[in-house]
């Protein structure tokens, strides 16, 4: 699976950069907590804490996978600060790739995909 590939990737994004990251940090609290409140959200959600969700295993997967994610996000916000953050902002956003898309888009993709398969096969 490419889930457990995305981290090396970013981890090596990041590491090639090195030389040009700061070295000072400035812990920025306040974009962190955006991050870490909608990680923890989603943790909860996936923990069943809201009560009983019905979720696919798909869903309960990119719940948690997305939880994760937002929570590093914030980590390196709250730990780091905005300048370290703004300079890894691609190897970041790379990691949204770990996150498996929700049944409901793949099905809404799967519906596009063959409407739009049956206009091309119609001309």
């Amino acid at each position: 699976s490419h889930v457990l590939l995305i981290p090396f990737i970013s981890g090596y994004l990041i590491h090639t950069r090195k030389d040009g990251l700061p070295r000072t940090f400035a812990p920025a609290v306040a974009a962190a907590l955006p991050f870490l409140l909608a990680g923890l959200g989603a943790w909860a959600a996936h923990r069943g804490v809201f009560g009983a969700l019905k979720l696919s295993h798909n869903d309960a997967l990119a719940l948690a996978a997305s939880g994760f994610v937002a929570t590093v996000i914030g980590g390196g916000f709250l730990f780091f600060g905005t300048a370290l953050m703004r300079a890894v902002a691609f190897p970041a956003a790379f990691l949204l790739f770990m996150v498996p898309l929700p049944d409901a888009w793949v099905d809404a993709l799967e519906t596009a995909s063959k409407f739009a398969s049956a206009d091309a096969s119609a001309l």
